[in-house]
C-alpha cells in the first residue's frame, strides 16, 4: 500500500515487470504525473484492485489495462485528469 506516501513523477515503467503481484496495488492521493504507462498491462494475474485516484495523470487508459483480466473488486481511476473512453479491451476484464 503506497497510498499518501508524497510520490512525485511518472508511473514507472518497471511496474510492468512486477508481473508476479497477485492481489493488489494502491497508489492513490500521491502527486504522479503523465500517462499510465502501456506495460502496466503486465500485472496480468492481479486480482484484487489497482487503485490510481487522487494523482494527477493525463492522457487516456492503455489498452493493455484490459489484459488484466483478474480483477475481482476494483479499478479506481477517478479524481485524475484522464480524456478519452475507455479501450474496448476493459471489456475482458470478469470486474466488469
Amino acid at each position: 500500500d503506497l497510498t499518501d506516501q508524497s510520490l512525485s513523477g511518472d508511473v514507472p515503467t518497471q511496474f510492468g515487470s512486477w508481473g508476479k503481484m497477485t492481489s493488489y496495488l494502491d497508489l492513490s492521493s500521491n502527486s504522479l504525473t503523465g500517462t499510465v504507462p502501456t506495460q502496466i498491462g503486465g500485472f496480468v494475474n492481479m486480482s484484487s484492485y489497482l487503485d490510481l485516484k487522487s494523482n494527477y495523470l493525463v492522457g487516456s487508459l492503455p489498452s493493455e489495462m484490459g489484459l488484466m483480466t483478474e480483477f475481482t473488486q476494483q479499478l479506481d481511476v477517478q479524481e485524475n485528469d484522464f480524456t478519452g473512453s475507455l479501450p474496448t479491451q476493459f471489456g475482458q476484464m470478469s470486474l466488469f
